[in-house]
């Protein structure tokens, strides 16, 4: 439970701690629950850097961080856009009956649309998939999924 605490309190930390980082926040619903922050505005949020944290259920804690590379708006009317990009996630299973404790890392690609609502407040949904690399256990390499419907809003 200390390195839950210890890890969502150093990323607010620093997401706090330079205003040039911190651009948008956003609230994600889905698996796994959690909050995220962006160095890309909302409306903008197809390039930069996103930072998410996240629990499933209290069964893991886990953190991505994707460089976003770049955004397809759908329509010329719609707010509505096409965001991608790649990254890394990192967590620790903190296991029960069936999952062993520890921990997983690997590589991930991100793809998401956004609806801007108004300046500075949009709606997304995201997924991300990668491998796992999961030390410790009997299979160290599989299969790894994120996704979530959030709300972003600009700090």
């Amino acid at each position: 439970m200390k390195l839950k605490k210890l890890l969502i309190g150093l990323i607010a930390f620093l997401m706090f701690a330079s205003p040039s980082f911190a651009q948008s926040f956003g609230v994600r619903l889905g698996y796994p629950l959690g909050v995220q922050y962006s160095t890309g505005d909302v409306g903008k949020q197809g390039t930069g850097f996103r930072i998410a944290v996240g629990t499933s259920f209290f069964l893991n804690i886990e953190a991505q961080a994707d460089l976003m590379l770049g955004q397809i708006k759908l329509g010329d009317s719609a707010p509505l856009t096409l965001f991608y990009g790649a990254g890394l996630h990192a967590g620790f299973y903190f296991g029960n009956v069936f999952i062993q404790s520890g921990f997983f890392f690997g590589p991930q690609g991100t793809i998401g649309l956004e609806y801007v609502l108004q300046k500075g407040l949009s709606l997304f949904v995201d997924t991300s998939l990668g491998l796992d690399i999961v030390l410790g256990s009997a299979s160290p390499i599989q299969f790894f999924y994120s996704g979530a419907f959030g709300i972003s809003f600009k700090i």
